[in-house]
Order: C-alpha cells, then structure tokens, then sequence
C-alpha cells in the first residue's frame, strides 16, 4: 500500500495522517457577531476581531459581578482565621440552607444552591461545582478534598470534545460518609448510609447501605449494622 494511504483496513482501523488532522474547514460567515462562535469567522477577517473583543467583553463583565460573591464567600468566610459557627452564619445570610455548624476552611463554592442537614460535617478543602443544587442530608461525613460536580458536557466533534453544558443536581441521603478525595459526578443520588471510599468517582446513584468505592465506583458490599 503506498505510504500516506489512509484507507481503512480490514480491521476498520484507520491510519492518522495528515488529512486527518488537517485544520477544518473555516465556517460561513455568522449573520450577527452574538451568534458566532470565536473560529466561526476566517482568519484575519474585522469580524473575527470584533467578536473576539465581544467575547472579552462579556468574560470581563461576568468576572465582576462574581467578584462580590468570590471575595466574600471563596476568599473571607473560607479563611482559616473565620470561626466556624461564624462562617456558617454568614453563609446562611448569603442564601446557603445550612442546618449544620460544622463547615470547615478553604471550602469553595460556586453559588448558594446548597442544603446541609444537621449534624453534618464537612471538612477543609471542599469544592462545591454547584451551578445546580447540592443537598446533603443530616449527619453526613464529608472527608477533606472531596468535590462535588453539578456541571459537565456532551460529547462534541472531534474539533471540541467538550460539547453543550449540561447540569443536574446532587443528593446525598442521610448519614453517608465520604472519603477524602472523592468524586461526585451531575446526577447522582447516594443512599442513606452509604460509604464511598476514598478517591472513588461515583458516577451513578447508590443503592442505600453500601460499601463503594474504584474508579469508577463500584458496589464492593452491603453495610449492616453492628
């Protein structure tokens, strides 16, 4: 077969040439800069420009009307030097539903959309991706470093893998505990007395009273009571 051939073979594999990853093909130009995308317009061209500026324009002004939120809630409240019951205070007044007193530093969050039953401790280093809702029952253990993801992406072309966002709540029954490191992924809903083992990614629901843990997270066992 000629070298640079890239026709399929009979296993179906394809080779990766050249033509393969040659830049696509520039698209049309956009009617209006809102509705194009930042390679939606050629090279070089005044409405590529304009767009771009357009794109920093709106990614500047998003900054700052975050930065209110990030300087209170991801900077003060998440000091080391915040007493705990008075950073759990202040977060209720941001508009948290914290039923909990236990909330340790450098946690960081993304918005308000978090319920935290009593009881429930959740310990420094947390990060709470929580464009849609996070809520954890009472008496939950959440070890250090765990995060929590409400946001993700269909599968794209091959030009942007990461395609349209797509969001979706989190629920944690009562009384889990979670290791440190742990993964939550969009969707999922853990059990009442779950336990997800330390650097587990949990990508789907848990059934109560079970041992998991892997990556992805895996039913290992059945939790009884002693």
């Amino acid at each position: 077969m000629p070298q640079g051939s890239t026709t399929t073979s009979e296993t179906g594999y394809r080779p990766v040439t050249a033509s393969v990853l040659r830049r696509p093909v520039p698209l049309p130009e956009p009617d209006t800069l809102g509705a194009a995308s930042v390679t939606g317009a050629a090279d070089g061209t005044v409405a590529r420009t304009a767009h771009r500026i357009s794109v920093a324009a709106r990614m500047l002004s998003e900054d700052l009307r975050r930065w209110p939120f990030e300087l209170g809630v991801n900077v003060i409240l998440a000091s080391p030097l915040v007493p705990r019951l008075v950073r759990v205070a202040l977060l209720r007044v941001c508009g948290m539903q914290l039923h909990n007193l236990d909330l340790y530093p450098r946690c960081h969050f993304r918005s308000t959309k978090l319920k935290v039953g009593k009881g429930t401790v959740i310990n420094s280093d947390c990060h709470f991706d929580n464009d849609e809702w996070v809520e954890l029952g009472a008496y939950v253990g959440v070890g250090m470093n765990v995060t929590f993801l409400t946001a993700g992406h269909e599968p794209g072309p091959r030009e942007c893998r990461a395609g349209a966002l797509k969001m979706a709540p989190i629920v944690v029954g009562h009384g889990v505990w979670i290791g440190a490191g742990a993964v939550i992924l969009p969707g999922v809903t853990i059990g009442d007395g779950c336990v997800i083992g330390a650097g587990s990614i949990v990508r789907t629901d848990c059934v109560r009273d079970g041992l998991y843990g892997g990556v992805p997270a895996r039913l290992i066992k059945r939790v009884a009571d002693e």
